[in-house]
Formats: C-alpha cells, structure tokens, sequence
C-alpha cells in the first residue's frame, strides 16, 4: 500500500509517498481503509519536526482520517467490515499516522458513523471538536451570550460561528475580504468587521451598544492580542487558542490592570488538555457527530441535499454548509498514485491500467496563494470532460482508491483545471 512519511524533518521535499507494508492487526484492533484525510496545521508541524508532540521517525504527518472498516481483531465485537469510521489521532497513542491507504488502530480509538454521514465532511468535525471547548468549556462561571471571533471564515474560525449561533449567542466575526464576509454570514455571524481596514474594538462597541461581548476567541495572538481587552463586557474573557503571529511583548498583569472596571480575564487553551480525558474528549465528538446527522436529516426534510449553501436563517442548515465549505476538485482517472501534502508541492504519477500512457500533475497547496472565492451554488467536478455541479466539502483530502475519483481539496476557488494543468490552492489551518 501506499504512505507519506517524513523520514527527515524539513519543507516541502521532506514528505515522501512510498511503499509501506500493510499494518497487521492485534486481536483488539480494526484496519481501517482510508477514504478522506483531514489536513491541518499539525500535520505541516510534523513535517517540520517541530510540533511539541512528535511522532518518532520515520514519522507520517496525518491526524485525522474517514474511511471503511476493512478487518477486524478476533476479540473485536459490534464492528463490522464495511461500516464507515472515522479516526482521529488525539484517540491514538501517539500523534501522526494517517496518511496511509490502510490504518490499525485500537477498535476503542474508533468513532462508527451512520451511513448517512458524509466521509468528507465527517473528518471535519476534528475542528468542531475544538470549537466546542472553546465555546463551552473556557469562558468565565456563567455561559456567555456574546462573542469575537477572530478569523470567522477559517476551519476553526466559521466551526465557532456555528456552533455559537446554535447556542443562541451573539456572534461578531473578523475577516479580510469580502468574499469570506459573505462565508461568515452564510454560516451565521451576526456582525462582520474588516480587521484590515477597521478599528476592531470601536466596532464591536458599536455592534453591542456600547457593551462589548463576553468572550473573544483569538488564535493569531501578536502585538494586537491586549487590545481585546477593550473589547469586553463586565467579567469577559480572552481566550487565546494559537499564537500564529507570535506571543505579545507586553507585560500580562499591566495591560489587565488597564482594565479594571470590567475584571477581565485571559486564558490559553489547547485541545491537548484532553490527551489524558479520554471520556471528555469522546464525549464533545460524539457530540458533534450527532450534531451533523440531526443537520443532514433536517436538510433532507427540507428537500435541499445536494443544493446550494443554506442562509444564516437556518442555523442547523448552516452547520451542515459549514462542512461543505472548502472547495473540491475532484478528477476521474484510470489510475493514480496519490501523495498527500500540506503547505507544499507534491508530483503525482498518473497511468492507466497497461501503463501505455503517463501523465504528470502538479497540486500546489500555497499559502501565499490569494484569498479564496466561496463560490455560490457547490464548486465544479471534472468528470471525462464534463462539468457538473457538486456540494461544497470541508477541508480534506479524499482517496476513494484506484482507479476511482481522486479529490484534492482545499479552501479556496479552484480554477478550471485539466489533470496536465497546475491548480493553486489555499489550505484552511486545522486546530491544534
């Protein structure tokens, strides 16, 4: 079967698509056939050999995937072959380990899914996940009523929209563009603020009446990150969750001080607090998969499977859009050898079944590429010539296998593509 490993740490050219053996199985554990990979910011860490939580080397960078059930153990009970799974590596002893045509795993590190659930958009719900720690788990005593997200329309970003609205709680969002303004409406916002070209704080006092809002969810952290302390009712919170722009140079306890009329408070969280809360951890997925089947059967209620995004007006059909959200660009070949990279090149061999004909396609996943489009009704399939109409898909990298339909995906619009032709993609940062 086939694998990426990182055998040295580094760019690009570190990831290798090779050859591995097909994982044997303990009595305990099942073998799942991949189907969908979530791609996120730990995977592009690992590659670069410098997430906190390495896997030994040589290391395979993904940590989540969606697929079938392809065996099971002996002692394994209530799973059966065929049953669509999904798998996260924050369920695994180790981080790492899915980017592989074939995965084992411990039949308890599993989540089974119903039918019904889309792979592409379950492997997904890894943000979701997130999402709902932050909502619920790191505000002050009492719950919140309104909130800041910075970086509305990015994976975890447009997951916390949602999910705020569903708890009914006001949400204000940052964003850059007005393409992913009109995304974060789509999944919910109530406000939008341009954070290039507005002062962030002055509106959301403008937006609140003057209030401010309970809690601020912030990931970019940097020079800016005290400033939404000003932006906080009585008793709110700043939560930061990543610091992608560095940590702030100021001193903690002045900047708070500043404050004192709204006692505001300041906490750093990350997802790995769960890595010894195995019960709490299963507990917020197994929400959020129950979350997305109650979406999918109040769409098809509704009669719009397969249609464009829902308005804001429909929060739970919003959350079902939500996970549609990253454009899918999907190629019908004889054959394929497929190598699965982040924030990076990758070749992919391509031949048919005599190996009489050859092709060579180059997927760039660039984050310096421009800020992505969300297109209005679903995205493009390029199917033996033919364009059609597909449903939008969250951030993954699907191999239904050869010689089936390879789909690479990421956010942002996908220009017409041939499979000769080079497609430059954004990639959506994946929580921590």
């Amino acid at each position: 079967m086939k694998a990426v490993l990182v055998h040295r740490p580094g760019g690009p050219e570190a990831l290798q698509y090779q050859d591995v053996a097909v994982p044997e199985i303990g009595e305990s554990d099942v073998l799942i056939r991949a189907e969908t990979f979530g791609v996120g910011q730990p995977d592009k860490l690992i590659r670069s050999g410098v997430y906190k939580w390495m896997p030994p080397q040589p290391a395979n960078p993904g940590n989540d995937l969606a697929g079938r059930i392809e065996a099971v153990g002996s002692r394994v009970r209530d799973i059966r072959v065929g049953q669509k799974v999904l798998l996260s590596a924050r369920d695994l002893a180790q981080r790492g380990g899915c980017y592989a045509e074939m995965v084992a795993a411990p039949s308890e590190a599993i989540h089974l899914l119903p039918e019904q659930v889309d792979l592409e958009a379950a492997v997904c719900l890894a943000n979701y996940q997130v999402a709902w720690a932050l909502l619920n788990e790191c505000g002050a005593s009492h719950p919140p009523k309104s909130v800041l997200v910075i970086g509305a329309a990015g994976g975890v970003g447009s997951s916390l929209v949602q999910l705020a609205k569903l708890m009914g709680m006001t949400v204000i969002g940052t964003v850059s563009t007005e393409e992913k303004a009109a995304f974060a409406h789509a999944m919910g916002a109530d406000g939008i603020i341009y954070y290039r070209g507005e002062d962030v704080v002055a509106r959301v006092r403008e937006l609140t009446g003057g209030r401010g809002v309970d809690l601020v969810l912030d990931h970019v952290g940097g020079p800016d990150f005290f400033t939404y302390l000003r932006a906080l009712d009585k008793w709110g919170t700043v939560v930061s969750y990543n610091a992608f722009d560095g940590l702030p140079t100021q001193n903690m306890m002045e900047e708070m001080r500043k404050y004192l009329d709204v006692c505001p408070a300041i906490r750093c969280f990350s997802f790995h607090i769960y890595d010894h809360d195995r019960e709490g951890r299963r507990k917020i997925m197994r929400q959020m998969i129950g979350q997305h089947v109650r979406a999918v059967r109040n769409e098809n209620v509704q009669g719009a499977r397969h249609q464009s995004i829902p308005s804001a007006a429909s929060t739970r059909g919003s959350f079902l859009a939500g996970m549609r959200r990253v454009t899918v660009l999907s190629m019908k070949l004889t054959s394929l050898h497929l190598g699965i990279m982040l924030g990076m090149r990758i070749f992919r061999k391509i031949g048919n079944e005599n190996k009489t004909k050859s092709k060579r396609v180059l997927v760039e996943i660039n984050n310096a590429s421009p800020a992505p489009t969300i297109p209005k009704r679903g995205v493009s399939r390029m199917t033996k010539g033919t364009v059609r109409r597909r449903p939008m898909i969250c951030n993954a990298v699907t191999i239904p296998g050869r010689p089936r339909a390879m789909k690479a995906c990421a956010k942002t619009k996908v220009a017409p593509a041939r499979t000769t032709s080079t497609t430059r993609m954004r990639r959506t940062a994946v929580a921590p």
